[in-house]
């Protein structure tokens, strides 16, 4: 019996650790870079798709405002002239202060045509007033924000970095303040109006102007709308309103931002203390742990228990702008 053995050599294979680990790796960065790449492809599409709105929305705006001006200013002076034949100068001024809803009731309309007209005017100036007032709004939030982030940026560059709540100058409350200079000139121009060209007295005067500014017209003027010669009544009124109403719109949303600030810098504060009360307990915690050797604490943060002190150093890192 003839026995033949026949011994084959398997090749080895040698897998290397290092090497795998380096292809998982480079597997890993290449998913992250292809990750990344499609959310900055998407963040930017819709960045272009929001300009695009906000653009849309701006001529939108800028359109109606066109629209309004032309209506208010001599659309409906002109109606009025030609249907209760008034002169222009008193067609003027009624659809001014119509507009922005003073209705003093010193003329009336009777036909009903214009009535009706004039239901719409009312209710189309009520939303430019609200369209003027939330620009401004919108504008003075925009510069306010800006220039923090300018005075931010330059305390950082020469070294300061101190966190600033409301230290620097409140751009609300100067806004404020020059509202009610330019409020208060408005109503010396109309009670002077009352005073000299009424013959009212200073009560009933004082009650004309801040009613105007208001937009209540509880006192009304003496308009002739059929005496050509009589133009100095409708014009002053038709500007003193011009003036009064957005006068009044600037200093109450001036007011409103100053009050949204100061909510705001509360809030502020409060969340600062919160941060503050945390870190004091980091590092009493740290401080324990040094003189009795403490035990670890459970970690709800990301933060490494490898030693006592890991945790509260950890917490100590988050509030450091502190």
């Amino acid at each position: 019996t003839t026995t033949i053995t026949t011994t084959t050599e398997l090749p080895t294979i040698t897998i290397s650790k290092q090497s795998h680990c380096k292809n998982n790796e480079n597997d890993d960065n290449d998913l992250s870079v292809i990750n990344a790449t499609l959310l900055l492809n998407n963040l930017e599409k819709q960045v272009q798709q929001a300009k695009k709105r906000y653009q849309i929305r701006k001529n939108f705006g800028i359109l109606f405002v066109v629209i309004f001006m032309i209506f208010w200013l001599l659309c409906i002076p002109m109606a009025l002239s030609a249907s209760e034949d008034w002169t222009y100068q008193s067609s003027w001024y009624y659809s001014i202060q119509a507009g922005f809803g003073v209705g003093y009731g010193s003329i009336r309309v009777d036909t009903h045509g214009m009535e009706l007209l004039l239901s719409f005017h009312i209710f189309f100036g009520s939303l430019f007033v609200v369209y003027l007032v939330a620009t401004f709004i919108s504008w003075s939030i925009e510069r306010a924000a800006d220039k923090t982030t300018k005075k931010n940026r330059g305390g950082e560059e020469e070294g300061i970095g101190k966190l600033s709540l409301g230290q620097h100058d409140d751009l609300g409350q100067q806004r404020f303040f020059v509202a009610t200079i330019l409020y208060i000139l408005v109503l010396i121009m109309g009670v002077l109006y009352g005073s000299f060209r009424e013959n009212w007295t200073f009560p009933k005067s004082l009650l004309f102007a801040v009613s105007t500014c208001q937009t209540s017209g509880l006192v009304s003027p003496d308009i002739n709308p059929y005496k050509e010669d009589a133009y100095f009544n409708p014009l002053f009124v038709m500007f003193l309103v011009l003036l009064g109403v957005p006068i009044w719109a600037y200093k109450i949303s001036a007011l409103s931002l100053i009050i949204v600030r100061y909510n705001s810098n509360k809030k502020r504060i409060i969340t600062v203390m919160d941060r503050r009360r945390d870190a004091q307990a980091a590092i009493l915690r740290i401080q324990d742990n040094r003189k009795g050797g403490g035990t670890k604490s459970d970690n709800a943060n990301g933060c490494s228990d490898d030693d006592d002190d890991g945790y509260s150093q950890c917490q100590i890192d988050r509030f450091g702008f502190l």
